[in-house]
């Protein structure tokens, strides 16, 4: 069964394709100005969705370059095209339970605080636009913890996840200092 030009793989080839080429943001279209790209993606069994704005790459999981003396989560270091990403398994590091590598195992490359981090998740499901009628600030209904990390919720096609906010994550304490 073949996919439609304006389907999520479509989707999500054009995205790879142009952030490969460093420019992420989809092109808007008149009725998308008020709206933002994220990807949404399954760590740990929870819907979550990634703002696109600081994502660089969708990609299978790398080889790794393993780190002794590092908390679990953090996998290791892959050269990504020239340049180290920090791969951290997500829901490892939010829930405490170890992603096992799948088929559909994904690596959300992204930079945020000069930081060059690859999110190991168990599924992406997605890029989507989001409006105000799609979020809402409420979380009493997302996992205890990712709440943490999460600055409201969004529905899409696939349903509702909360919003990572990646800055939170990569400045948290725990993360900036994984040496056991």
């Amino acid at each position: 069964m073949g996919h439609q030009d304006n389907g999520p793989m479509a989707i999500l080839l054009a995205f790879e394709r142009r952030a490969r080429l460093g420019d992420t943001e989809p092109p808007l279209s008149p009725e998308a100005e008020d709206t933002w790209p994220g990807v949404e993606i399954i760590a740990a069994g929870e819907r979550l969705v990634v703002p696109a704005k600081g994502v660089r790459e969708l990609m299978r999981f790398p080889p790794l370059t393993r780190i002794p003396g590092v908390q679990p989560w953090l996998k290791g270091v892959a050269n990504v095209q020239g340049r180290l990403l920090t791969v951290v398994d997500l829901a490892g590091y939010l829930s405490g339970t170890m992603s096992i590598v799948g088929p559909a195992a994904r690596v959300v490359a992204l930079t945020e605080e000069e930081m060059a981090v690859g999110l190991l998740v168990d599924e992406v499901l997605g890029v989507w636009r989001y409006g105000d009628d799609d979020c809402g600030e409420d979380i009493s209904a997302v996992a205890d913890w990712v709440a943490p990390y999460a600055r409201g919720t969004c529905r899409g096609p696939a349903g509702a996840g909360a919003v990572l906010d990646v800055r939170a994550l990569v400045v948290d304490p725990r993360f900036v200092h994984a040496a056991l």
